[in-house]
């Protein structure tokens, strides 16, 4: 018998107060960081987006990673 898991991970990460902090040249560096950082984690399907006071992260990773690691590897 075979198994199979796709487990996915959506976190989302706001600004303080929700502020409108994120512009647009900053926000496009900071998707480009969290999608290099989690795919040099192992990390499959990333999608990073978002808008001025909110990024969303999304990606498929393996049921033997801890999801708290993941998260504060990549904000680190």
């Amino acid at each position: 018998m075979h198994t199979y898991t796709s487990i996915y991970l959506h976190v989302v990460f706001a600004t303080w107060n929700r502020r409108p902090f994120l512009n647009s040249s900053f926000r496009t560096s900071l998707h480009a960081y969290f999608a290099g950082t989690a795919r040099n984690l192992g990390l499959e399907y990333v999608h990073v987006g978002g808008v001025e006071d909110h990024l969303h992260f999304l990606a498929r990773f393996d049921p033997t990673q801890s999801i708290s690691a993941i998260a504060n590897a990549v904000i680190e």
